[in-house]
């Protein structure tokens, strides 16, 4: 899952275990992850993904058990 703000892309891997950040204007192939430069920025869009997704039903896929960084605790 993704979430654009702006110029910026954070990407969600997984069951949120590992996110990226990008500038998608400057960098339209998604070639330079800007958590460690931007970190105030990571930080908060990182925080506004976590409160939206906490909205959203999950789907469990029919593959779940081949899912890399699922949290034991949910159902998929």
């Amino acid at each position: 899952r993704a979430m654009i703000a702006g110029r910026y892309k954070l990407i969600a891997f997984g069951d949120d275990f590992r996110f990226e950040l990008y500038a998608v204007v400057d960098d339209p192939g998604e070639l330079v992850d800007l958590r460690h430069r931007q970190r105030e920025i990571y930080e908060q869009l990182k925080r506004r993904y976590l409160e939206r997704v906490k909205r959203i039903d999950d789907v469990c896929p029919d593959m779940r058990h081949k899912l890399m960084g699922k949290r034991s605790e949910k159902a998929c």
